[in-house]
């Protein structure tokens, strides 16, 4: 019997948009974060592909176009030699979060100002 499967693409801004397989198993997820967020090192909250929600800390604050790496996040690898269903020991590959910082456009307005202030500066600005 010959088993093939073909990949499709996902629905336009799906969860599963947001990944892409890259080199075997390991997977690459896009996720967009505004400038006060990366200036916080907000922890990224994801949804994976079976469904199961990781919340990663974020250690330094990541510029457009950073990548870090969760060992072990990426997809299941399958053992040719391996008969019936995955074992609970199955490897997985690497799961690589691609950050696209959001930049504001224009600063209008006296609140926008302060915004900025305290996302550089939370001490100075209270």
């Amino acid at each position: 019997m010959n088993v093939t499967f073909k990949q499709v693409d996902s629905e336009k801004d799906s969860n599963a948009s947001r990944f892409e397989r890259k080199a075997g198993d390991n997977l690459i997820y896009r996720h967009k974060l505004t400038l006060n967020d990366a200036l916080q090192c907000r922890s990224v909250k994801l949804t994976t592909l079976d469904n199961r929600t990781l919340l990663i800390a974020i250690d330094q604050i990541p510029s457009p176009g950073s990548v870090k790496v969760i060992h072990g996040e990426g997809m299941v690898c399958h053992n040719d030699t391996a008969v019936g269903a995955a074992s609970s020991e199955a490897s997985r590959g690497d799961l690589y979060i691609l950050f696209d910082v959001v930049f504001p456009k224009k600063l209008a307005g006296p609140d926008s100002r302060q915004e900025l202030i305290e996302a550089l500066c939370p001490a100075v600005a209270n």
